[in-house]
């Protein structure tokens, strides 16, 4: 089976997370209040009433393995794109990476 396959597997339902907590005898408030995020946002995002694109409920959805994704800042994404920024000036282009003519 390819990465991608495996990847896709790892993305669970929401009703696999509620039994999830059911399981472990876990509220969903007290998980929420636990990773330090709003219990109503949680319960908003189980019952299907979220997208889940950006923000809390991003992280909240990646968190629980309702979908892929990184859980990062922009300063994440700074520092990954910082090396390739210093290569370009390096070789004479401008940071944003394009030369002038």
């Amino acid at each position: 089976m390819n990465s991608r396959a495996n990847q896709r597997e790892l993305v669970r339902t929401t009703e696999d997370v509620r039994r999830e907590f059911e399981m472990r005898g876990l509220s969903i408030a007290a998980w929420a209040r636990l990773h330090g995020y709003s219990s109503q946002l949680v319960y908003q995002i189980l019952a299907g009433q979220k997208p889940c694109l950006r923000g809390q409920s991003h992280r909240i959805a990646v968190h629980l393995g309702l979908k892929q994704g990184l859980i990062g800042s922009v300063q994440d994404i700074d520092a990954q794109l910082e090396p390739a920024t210093s290569a370009a000036s390096v070789a004479g282009a401008p940071a944003g990476g394009k030369l002038m003519s």
